[in-house]
């Protein structure tokens, strides 16, 4: 008798603990991921890219903080669940022509961001951009009704564009504000008219780095001579 009561005991013991677990797996769930895509949410974003930032003063890679909203969704003539089922969609097509490692998160009712790093040159940034309006660009179907909606792309670099991750994302999402009153469809940067100076710094940085790694600067002294004496000043 005493030994069946100990087997009961720890079977509900574990089917307890096995509750709590799976309890505090949706809690989890619930705080870092958005329900209904199951997306990063704006919290778990802003924690992965503090790590981002911290990774990039460490190895002086740039990164790269892409907002983007969808357009005129409040005015298409359909049900609520139709226009969530665009969003849903959205996030599925961003993912799809995204690369693997990049974060994207889903931080409002139609608006998604993007985390990107461990990019060669900012220009595969715009190549990135043009292939999420692309893709965005196909109508949404949705049961036997088909839906076209615009989106707006903004893009700010770390550290070029901010110093922290709040001013990162505020100077985002001004840039796709700015993209968002321009008549076509194309991302915009936050600071455009540096581009040139930013890919060239971007260049150099990561000449700097893998010089660094491979030993490959050497430091020379030049002396100052007194022309009156000839002497080291």
């Amino acid at each position: 008798m005493q030994k069946q009561l100990t087997e009961n005991s720890y079977s509900g013991l574990m089917n307890s603990f096995q509750q709590n677990k799976e309890y505090e797996w949706r809690n989890r769930n619930k705080t870092f991921k958005e329900e209904t895509v199951g997306y990063p949410n704006r919290i778990m974003f802003s924690n992965c890219l503090e790590r981002a930032m911290i990774d990039t003063r460490l190895s002086c890679r740039p990164i790269a903080v892409m907002c983007l909203g969808l357009n005129g969704l409040d005015k298409l003539e359909c049900e609520p669940e139709a226009k969530e089922a665009i969003v849903v969609e959205t996030g599925k097509r961003i993912k799809s022509v995204m690369r693997r490692g990049d974060k994207v998160s889903r931080t409002g009712s139609n608006e998604y961001f993007v985390l990107a790093k461990d990019f060669p040159h900012i220009s595969l940034i715009d190549k990135i951009t043009s292939r999420i309006l692309d893709t965005l660009s196909q109508p949404f179907r949705v049961g036997d009704s088909e839906f076209s909606v615009s989106a707006s792309i903004g893009c700010a670099f770390y550290p070029f564009d901010a110093e922290d991750k709040d001013s990162l994302i505020g100077s985002a999402k001004r840039a796709m504000a700015a993209s968002g009153r321009k008549k076509e469809s194309a991302p915009d940067f936050f600071i455009d008219d540096r581009r040139e100076e930013m890919l060239e710094r971007l260049k150099l940085t990561n000449l700097l780095c893998s010089a660094i790694g491979n030993k490959e600067l050497e430091l020379y002294y030049q002396p100052m001579i007194n022309v009156d004496t000839g002497q080291i000043a």
